[in-house]
């Protein structure tokens, strides 16, 4: 149960009360702003929540959704917006303190008008929890590592901090293996709640938090529901007593312990050992596990996962609470449920990693991260200006110029080239953003104080010195908290990763990292350091060594989508002059929106315009006709590619991006 102040205690017990129900939603992280929806702005709103989906499981790591409906456009609610349902409880003289139940973060929205020409704005959310399947690639642990160091990084990865509530259920030490390939965060999650038999899942005050299936791990506080209570209960048969844990370690090895393999509890987890999984069993031989769902539950409503259920009703309604679903309204009912098959002997198979279990693991997005509404944030991602350091990619508001890192940028396959210059000076690589406190044009970049981001990209290295074979690459977000002349500088470590001599492969790098709340000034910072984290100079690099980056993109918020560009990215004012005809031409207009082609001739004394037209590039792109000469070439276009035919010498063609 959530801790209930007595007011709320006293107000419940007295038996005669109704609940309010209000929606926070952040419209500013910095500086914070608040805008509260309350019952008279609320249509609908409602949140799901649940340990696991189907049966008994240990090692799910699932994520909590979220919808509502609100009177309105919506306009003022940003995306990717953190919500918080919050609900108190009244006799109609006191009040409660206001609970929240879980902390969400939109996915998706619509907006509709009923017939009588209201509006309403939806939105469907997921917590936290749903971030967990990005990669774990950014650990800067010793590997092997402990079980409980694992989890305060993946805490420190997904923005969290742990439940205290069976804090101290995890207590054997076991030890973890480094991540490799694929792995990801939610991955490591899953793999210790094998190792002690239990889920994750985010608490209602937004706190990961482990949830035992130990029936010694029962909630020392009950729910108490009556008849009266509930509208409808259905319920199956108790499952068979499990006669063995079975656990994977690879798609065709297991390690079990029990009596016998008939009705086994499956799992997976690559680092179980016996002594492991003989401890899950002495778990497993005591759990007797009841499905049954209550719909229509008028109960108090600061119950949460893991809850044990105090009943007066028959046999049918008994146990813990392993999903809850809430619809926010004066009677803040509820259906609680354990999930489980009717079927008294129903195995549990075991799926194996490369399957889509993750997808249901954390709740299955339905909608592309890139939808979000989110932008790169970082310009010239491809085809830099090697010549003029002002078209190097750098952040989107950067002002300044102070970039000067000895090495020179070009365009590369991929992306990004940068080749080691002439400058022996410096150990920087590359710096976005300027760091020039006192000046004019100091600023953040176009980065603020207190967000948090997410940068991520594909990263070929070939810049080792001479008879080296690894070394590290780093991220720092070099800040200052005064924005006058002579102020010191501090640093912020934001990435490490280690360098290996490859000249084929790209790895690929991604990472979250929040902006200090008193950063006045600040830009991001990479070069290359030792194992002791000492810089390694510029001068010690030979003029042939070089590094790129692919697929640059940096974010707002905690998910990096696929890679898009800039806005400011788009083809503007690109012209490319053909000094033959016949000559086939193709230009990839990245974003969506409308282009002005223009075609004309040029020599020394005059030019001749020879047609114009505009290019509308989206889900469905078109080229409609301005105006075409006698040498005007007929262009098409094809999804984001435009091709033209130039059709005399020296033609130019000039695309501007209108909007």
């Amino acid at each position: 149960m959530q801790v209930r102040g007595q007011t709320y205690k006293d107000i419940i017990a007295g038996g005669e009360y109704s609940f309010e129900v209000r929606l926070s939603v952040v419209t500013s992280e910095s500086p914070l702003t608040v805008r509260i929806f309350g019952m008279d702005e609320l249509f609908s709103m409602s949140s799901d929540v649940k340990a696991f989906v189907e049966e008994p499981e240990i090692g799910g790591v699932y994520s909590a959704t979220m919808e509502f409906s609100l009177l309105g456009d919506g306009a003022e609610i940003p995306r990717m917006a953190r919500c918080t349902p919050q609900f108190r409880v009244t006799d109609g003289t006191d009040y409660s303190n206001w609970l929240n139940k879980g902390t969400f973060y939109i996915d998706s929205r619509t907006v509709s008008e009923s017939p009588g020409g209201i509006t309403v704005f939806n939105a469907f959310c997921y917590d936290v929890m749903s971030l967990a399947n990005k990669l774990y690639n950014n650990s800067t642990l010793i590997w092997p590592a402990k079980d409980t160091d694992i989890l305060q990084e993946i805490c420190g990865l997904l923005g969290v901090i742990r439940d205290v509530r069976y804090g101290d259920y995890i207590d054997q030490g076991y030890m973890l293996g480094e991540p490799e390939g694929e792995a990801t965060i939610r991955d490591y999650l899953s793999y210790i709640g094998v190792m002690y038999g239990g889920c994750w899942i985010m608490s209602d005050a937004g706190l990961l938090q482990f949830i035992p299936m130990d029936p010694a791990g029962m909630s020392p506080d009950p729910v108490t529901i009556t008849e009266e209570m509930v509208t409808t209960v259905e319920s199956s048969p108790g499952l068979a007593r499990f006669t063995g844990v079975k656990v994977y370690t690879s798609e065709d090895k297991y390690i079990f312990s029990g009596t016998d393999e008939t009705n086994c509890l499956e799992a997976y987890c690559p680092f179980a050992t016996q002594e492991i999984v003989d401890r899950l069993y002495s778990i497993a031989d005591q759990i007797y596990y009841k499905s049954f769902t209550a719909s229509g539950v008028w109960a108090d409503p600061a119950v949460e996962i893991g809850d044990q259920i105090d009943t007066q009703m028959t046999a049918m309604f008994s146990g813990r609470v392993y999903s809850r679903k809430i619809t926010f309204n004066q009677g803040m009912t509820m259906e609680l449920s354990a999930p489980g098959s009717k079927d008294v002997d129903h195995e549990f198979y075991y799926t194996p990693p490369e399957t889509d279990r993750t997808e249901t693991a954390i709740g299955g997005l339905t909608s592309a991260v890139e939808n979000l509404g989110v932008r790169n944030l970082i310009i010239n991602t491809k085809n830099p200006d090697a010549s003029q350091q002002a078209n190097w990619p750098r952040l989107y508001e950067q002002l300044d110029n102070t970039r000067n890192s000895g090495w020179t940028a070009s365009a590369a396959e991929h992306g990004i080239r940068m080749t080691k210059g002439s400058s022996t000076q410096t150990t920087l690589a590359l710096q976005m953003g300027g760091t020039s406190p006192g000046s004019s044009t100091a600023s953040m970049n176009g980065l603020t104080a207190g967000q948090t981001y997410t940068m991520a990209y594909g990263f070929k290295y070939l810049v080792l010195p001479e008879d080296t074979d690894t070394t590290y690459a780093r991220w720092r977000l070099i800040y200052y908290t005064e924005n006058i002349s002579g102020a010191s500088a501090r640093s912020q470590l934001l990435n490490r990763v280690t360098v290996r001599r490859d000249t084929e492969t790209f790895q690929n790098v991604k990472f979250t990292f929040t902006v200090p709340e008193d950063a006045v000034v600040c830009a991001l910072y990479f070069n290359f350091c030792d194992s002791t984290d000492t810089n390694i100079p510029n001068a010690t690099f030979r003029s042939t060594d070089y590094f790129e980056f692919s697929n640059m993109i940096l974010t707002e918020g905690y998910v990096a989508p696929n890679w898009i560009p800039a806005p400011e990215d788009g083809v503007a004012d690109t012209s490319e002059t053909v000094a033959t005809s016949g000559t086939a031409e193709t230009f990839d207009l990245p974003t969506s929106g409308v282009y002005l082609l223009t075609v004309n001739r040029m020599n020394s004394t005059s030019t001749t315009y020879d047609g114009a037209w505009l290019v509308s590039v989206g889900t469905s792109s078109h080229v409609f006709q301005l105006a075409n000469g006698s040498n005007g070439p007929t262009p098409s276009v094809s999804g984001h590619t435009l091709s033209v035919t130039t059709s005399s010498a020296n033609q130019r063609i000039t695309i501007t991006k209108l909007g």
